[in-house]
Formats: C-alpha cells, sequence, structure tokens
C-alpha cells in the first residue's frame, strides 16, 4: 500500500511531478493512476482537452489580457464570500476593480490592500472614475442585491452591462476547462483541497472558493493561467446553472436556501439542471453516500461499462457523460474503509477503488473524509 499524509485544512502531500506528465495523466477526461516503484499511486483528476483545448484557452487569455488592462468592473455587494473571491480574481487578472458593501468586512481588507477601490455604503458617486470621469465596464452584483439598488438602477439607466453572478461565472470561465465542485454540503472544503493538490502537482491552474483557504496565498483564490479551472459552484439563487463544466463534482443534495427553494424537490430540480450543463464527454463525480446527491443519477446507474484502459469503473450515462461514485459505503466506485482516528487529530482510512491507498489527514471532522477521497 502506498501512503499519503494530508498536512491540514485543504492542503496534502503530493510527489513532484512534470507538467508534461500531468498532461498525459489527464489526458481523454480520465481519472488516472501513476505507477511508481512498483506500487500504483493515486493522483487527482485533472481533465484535458488534448494540446487543442489548452492552445484555446492560452488563446483566450491573451485576447481577454488585452481587453482586461482597460477595463473597469464595480461589483456591488463586494464583501460577501463569493462576490470578494470574483472580485480578487479581477484584480489579479488585470482590471480596475471597485466595489461597495453596507458593513465593512476582512474580505474588503484583503480587496483594499490589493489595490481595489472600496466604499462602505451604495451611491452613484460610487460609479464615478478617480478623476470624476468615465463610468465603469460593467457591473457585477451579488444575489443579495435588489434591483431597486441606486448604483444598480443608475447602471441600467447609463447603460452600463449589468452581471448577476451567474452570467460572471460564465463570461470568466467560458475559456477554461472547468471542474465545478457543488453541493448543498462540503463543496468549499472539497474545491480548496482540489485546488491545493493540483496546484501542489504543478498546475498553474485557476481556482475560485467561497470561504478563506489558508494555504492559498490569496486566501480565497489561486491566480493561475489555466487551462484548468476549480470553482466552488452554489447552488443559491441558481447561480451555477449559467456553467458548462467538464467535471462537475455533487457532495450532497439537501434542502437548504428556504428562502429560494420552497421545498427539496426544488433543489433536486436545480441540481438536475445543473447535470444537463455538464459538456459532453465530460465527467461527473458524485457522493453516493448522499441520497439526495445519488437520486439525481440512480436511474443512469442501471449497466456497468468495463473499459480495460480506464483505471476505474465508469457508469454508463445517457445525457453524454461518464459517472463515477464516492463515499464511504462499499457500494460506491471510490471509497474509504477503515477509518480510524489518528496521532494528528484527523483520521487514517483505506482508499478502496481497484487498488487500496493508505490516506492520512488531519482535518478534525469525519465529514472532510468526503472531500478528501
Amino acid at each position: 500500500m502506498s501512503s499519503r499524509s494530508f498536512l491540514a485544512t485543504a492542503s496534502c502531500y503530493v510527489p513532484p511531478i512534470s507538467r508534461s506528465k500531468l498532461h498525459e495523466i489527464g489526458a481523454n477526461r480520465r481519472l488516472a493512476l501513476q505507477r511508481k516503484g512498483g506500487k500504483r499511486c493515486i493522483y487527482c483528476f485533472c481533465s484535458f482537452d488534448g494540446e487543442i483545448l489548452k492552445r484555446e484557452a492560452e488563446d483566450g487569455n491573451r485576447e481577454g489580457n488585452e481587453k482586461k488592462k482597460t477595463e473597469w468592473i464595480h461589483f456591488v455587494g463586494i464583501g460577501g464570500s463569493g462576490i470578494s473571491a470574483l472580485a480578487m480574481l479581477a484584480l489579479k487578472q488585470g482590471f480596475e476593480v471597485s466595489g461597495s458593501d453596507i458593513m465593512w468586512n476582512n474580505f474588503m481588507d484583503e480587496l483594499q490592500k490589493a489595490g481595489a477601490r472600496i466604499f462602505v455604503g451604495h451611491s452613484t458617486s460610487n460609479l464615478e472614475s478617480k478623476t470624476g470621469s468615465g463610468l465603469p465596464n460593467a457591473l457585477v452584483i451579488s444575489s443579495a442585491i435588489p434591483l431597486e439598488n441606486n448604483e444598480v438602477a443608475y447602471a441600467k439607466s447609463a447603460g452600463i452591462p449589468i452581471y448577476k453572478r451567474d452570467g460572471w461565472l460564465r463570461r470568466i470561465t467560458e475559456h477554461y476547462n472547468l471542474i465545478a465542485v457543488s453541493g448543498t454540503h462540503g463543496k468549499s472544503t472539497t474545491a480548496a483541497m482540489l485546488s491545493y493538490v493540483l496546484s501542489a502537482m504543478g498546475d498553474n491552474l485557476i481556482a475560485v472558493v467561497g470561504a478563506n483557504v489558508p494555504q492559498f496565498k490569496e486566501g480565497n483564490i489561486i491566480p493561475g493561467s489555466g487551462p484548468n479551472f476549480v470553482l466552488e459552484a452554489d447552488e443559491y439563487d441558481c447561480c451555477f446553472l449559467g456553467l458548462s463544466p467538464s467535471v462537475a463534482v455533487v457532495t450532497s443534495v439537501e434542502w437548504d436556501h428556504v428562502d429560494i427553494f420552497h421545498d427539496e424537490e426544488a433543489v433536486l430540480d436545480t441540481f438536475r439542471k445543473f447535470l444537463q450543463k455538464v459538456k459532453i464527454g465530460g465527467h461527473l463525480i458524485i457522493c453516493g453516500d448522499s441520497a439526495g446527491a445519488y437520486s439525481l443519477v440512480s436511474k443512469s446507474i442501471k449497466e456497468r461499462v468495463s473499459d480495460c484502459e480506464m483505471v476505474l469503473t465508469s457508469l454508463a450515462s445517457k445525457p453524454g457523460y461518464s459517472i463515477t461514485t464516492y463515499g464511504i459505503s462499499s457500494k460506491n466506485d471510490w471509497h474509504a474503509s477503515s477509518v480510524t482516528p489518528n496521532s494528528h487529530g484527523g483520521q487514517d482510512y483505506v482508499l478502496v477503488s481497484l487498488t487500496l491507498s493508505e490516506i492520512r489527514i488531519t482535518m478534525l471532522k469525519k465529514s472532510n473524509v468526503y472531500a478528501d477521497v
């Protein structure tokens, strides 16, 4: 058995690996294992569509960078965890950034230090440039901001494009290989750990997480160049329905956000629509231990398909993408067994797929085993 030692929240030890090997592992949208020293070592998935996708992403980046240098984006509700991450990424990608919110918080501290102009309170004067002339090229508004907000109303009257989160996320992810991590619970931890692992493997990815991650230098983002883009995909206000992921992860589905979803069926229906957004030839990774999540695909999981070239069992899917389940139950394609506390305050367990690997994490909650698997 090979051993892995998870060091801290959203971090892990990963052996050094070259970018060329990383591309080889991720080719053809498959999860892969690499042989090393006669033993199988598990690496995190990294989905590519060959050199064409990579070149397209790089071309898109070059075109985008020329445009971003002249664009000013104003974020309304900039203190929110999700919007603040988008604002920080915009700063790192060369946009001029400003924003407003009704109360100051730590996210706004970091944005101001990074060069954003931050305002407490909403006012049309916040949309004036430093020199007093000119207007923002676009407004991005939080789901919590009503359309009657005076900044939003002024922008509309002035003809400034207004994006809700779903529209802005669609714009900034469309040229990348999107890995969207969703779920009622566990998506922040899972997105953070996945991003950290890929970064440690040498992937110059972009990541946006709706929570502060101590291992991220920028707090809640990794401002790489792609082509991989890991995103915490939020179901609130149906925000993730604007996405088109190559890889989608669903950690759990339960009734939540009662101000948006009137019952559990409404939540399930929204997630079903999200799964329809996964690209043909893509991959869905779903927690089989979550009754709600599993119900989304249970009708598709009728016939297993054996592929001797693949290193794990994939499931047939009518929508045109493969499905893999994970969890603690042995019914899943990947599952954790023999979960026991360790001396570091976390858990040890054996990861079972076609091979076995010993895993050690130092995060206290057993639920973090799901994110790790």
